[in-house]
């Protein structure tokens, strides 16, 4: 699956329209995001590609093994997260398909050197702790400071679609800016005793702009491999997963919901929101340390 959700036609975490028949509107003319520092020694793109490869067979089993056995110069912590990201994204892969195919040649070697470059990387607790709070994702560039926390029924009972696309490796938190809705993917990092974090990092976000789901526009942000969140143009909005697909001249979502109660997003007031990041952090937190288990057992 690709690490672009695209799922747009945000009301909350998720959500499905009426303007899915026709297509909504794919613009990020009106966003202005603001310039951000940017850190890339190299490391990171290519265990992206790994990560989003089409195909997996022997070869592609080989650059991971030859991949995985150069060494990694000195990184700062959030670097870190990200490679450490795209690591697990492929030892996740490496789970998946070995169990469809018990005897692929290879797997095992890779995903013990896999496992290895992820701990290799993993920062510790207290690096995590002072790289920032996984319940302020670092967005400020792209919504600016003015934030209201967003939720629907699916956040506030932890049963999120997409957390559970993504195996743990994603949180999604949804916020709005003044009309501006908003669906903040965060990196989640295994520390260096193998506790899942949700980190203040973003991978991505998906935005709606305005309260008319059959006109306003919408608009994908995601990191490049240094970090940096940049506008995606809708023509690079392609192969994602089974959320998305191009509508018309614009885009839509996969109405995997079916009914729409569960994906109506409402503000959050102060004294709801402890309740629904428990909820929110308990299913990133228990699908991380599941899959954890299982590429390391």
């Amino acid at each position: 699956m690709s690490r672009r959700l695209a799922l747009l036609l945000l009301a909350g975490c998720s959500s499905a329209s009426a303007a899915e028949s026709i297509g909504t509107p794919y613009s990020c003319t009106q966003l202005a995001i603001a310039p951000q520092p940017g850190v890339d020694h190299g490391v990171v793109t290519p265990w992206r590609v790994l990560a989003e490869a089409d195909v997996l067979d022997n070869a592609w089993v080989a650059h991971v093994q030859a991949l995985a056995g150069r060494p990694l110069p000195a990184l700062p912590v959030a670097e870190r997260v990200r490679v450490q990201h795209e690591l697990l994204r492929v030892a996740r892969r490496l789970d998946v398909e070995h169990r469809d195919n018990p005897a692929w040649p290879g797997w095992q070697v890779a995903q013990d050197q896999v496992v290895a470059a992820i701990r290799a990387v993993a920062p510790s607790a207290r690096e995590l702790a002072i790289l920032g709070d996984g319940a302020h994702p670092q967005v400020a560039a792209v919504l600016g400071g003015e934030l209201t926390e967003r939720a629907t029924r699916s956040c506030e009972t932890g049963s999120l679609q997409h957390v559970n696309a993504f195996g743990g490796l994603l949180a999604f938190r949804p916020l709005r800016a003044g009309a501006t809705r908003a669906l903040v993917a965060q990196l989640v990092a295994i520390d260096s005793d193998g506790n899942p974090h949700i980190t203040p990092l973003v991978e991505q976000i998906e935005l709606r702009f305005g309260d008319d789901d059959s006109t306003t526009p919408a608009c994908v942000v995601e990191a490049g491999a240094d970090g940096v969140l940049r506008a995606v143009a809708r023509d690079d909005l392609h192969g994602h997963g089974q959320f998305v697909r191009r509508v018309g001249d614009g885009v839509g979502c996969v109405d995997c919901h079916r009914g729409g109660a569960r994906t109506r997003g409402y503000d959050v007031g102060a004294a709801d929101l402890p309740h629904l990041d428990r909820a929110r952090t308990g299913q990133v937190e228990r699908l991380a340390s599941e899959l954890w288990s299982r590429v390391t057992k």
